[in-house]
């Protein structure tokens, strides 16, 4: 099993979370109608957070600023894939 199957594994199992397509490829997390994430077919993830955590993920160097929202925490361009995968759930639990 790849890395992000094993990411959408874990993720899907919590409670209230569902798995979609998301509109530029990979999978969207779910809760409700909100998004709480997505990967990328890639294995980039992506992760909406209140602001302080996204600064200290930041800063720690756990993950990137994502080009185009700053919302958003990208994790994955730097880390490789098994770094990657624990990264992310662990960002997301």
């Amino acid at each position: 099993m790849n890395h992000v199957n094993r990411f959408e594994e874990v993720v899907s199992a919590w409670p209230g979370v569902s798995v979609h397509p998301h509109r530029f490829g990979g999978r969207e997390f779910r809760i409700g109608n909100a998004e709480v994430g997505h990967v990328h077919t890639g294995g980039i993830v992506d992760i909406p957070f209140p602001r302080l955590v996204r600064d200290a993920l930041l800063e720690k160097g756990l993950a990137e600023q994502h080009k185009l929202s700053s919302a958003l925490c990208r994790i994955g361009k730097r880390h490789p894939r098994e770094q990657r995968y624990k990264a992310s759930t662990s960002a997301l639990g």
